[in-house]
């Protein structure tokens, strides 16, 4: 959550803290869902005019469950709402920022999965590149199909700067090396789920995708 351009959940954690920091099953509880509910905020899932309140509402209720979660709960989505929110995640990202902010969330979805913040030195790497070159044009020539597959989050994970000088436009086999044997690179979990992917196809894109975003949405509790 701290990676989220607004810190509107803090005033309602600091309320939770306070009262209820020694209560683990329930702190479990209200952070799966403030963290939820922010994410669903920043992706703008929310009615906008309606954010400020709800937040309020989850400060000021941070004593009963009934006002926080079930029908009408500040921090419960509705059924539209997480339609909405499945709809969303599911689409593929073009702005930098947010792409990265839902990568490094996936990361910390993920078993073991690092906590990485904004300002730590991480990219986006696009593995199927947006650039072209003869080896990666003669396994995805469809140009159409390609820019659909492109900026999904099956297509994507987070290296460094080095690594992805080495990567580039590079044939997969050689991103491989540099994801996995650039000296004193991290390699984090997302990168680590390529490791037993051999070949780098439109299917193998969209089920990545497909697990990575359905590992999300379960690690919010959905």
């Amino acid at each position: 959550m701290k990676q989220v351009e607004k810190w509107d959940w803090a005033p309602a954690a600091i309320a939770f803290l306070v009262s209820h920091a020694g209560q683990h099953e329930r702190a479990r509880r209200f952070f799966q869902a403030l963290d939820l509910f922010t994410f669903a905020c920043e992706l703008s899932v929310i009615d906008t005019r309606r954010q400020e309140g709800r937040f309020k509402r989850a400060m000021l209720g941070v004593g009963d469950d009934k006002k926080l979660y079930g029908k009408d709960g500040a921090l419960e989505l509705s059924t539209s709402e997480q339609g909405k929110l499945v709809d969303v995640v599911n689409r593929s990202r073009k702005r930098d920022r947010l792409r990265r902010l839902m990568l490094i969330r996936m990361e910390a979805s993920l078993p073991g999965g690092h906590l990485i913040e904004m300002t730590d030195g991480v990219t986006v790497e696009h593995i199927l590149p947006k650039g072209s070159s003869p080896w990666w044009n003669e396994r995805f020539p469809n140009q159409v199909r390609r820019n659909d597959v492109c900026h999904l989050y099956g297509n994507l994970t987070l290296i460094n700067h080095d690594q992805q000088k080495l990567a580039d436009i590079a044939p997969y086999p050689e991103k491989r090396r540099a994801y996995f044997e650039t000296p004193g690179a991290p390699i984090h979990k997302l990168t680590e789920d390529l490791r037993p992917i051999p070949d780098w196809t439109y299917d193998t894109i969209e089920q990545r995708h497909e697990r990575l975003v359905s590992g999300l949405l379960i690690d919010w509790g959905l």
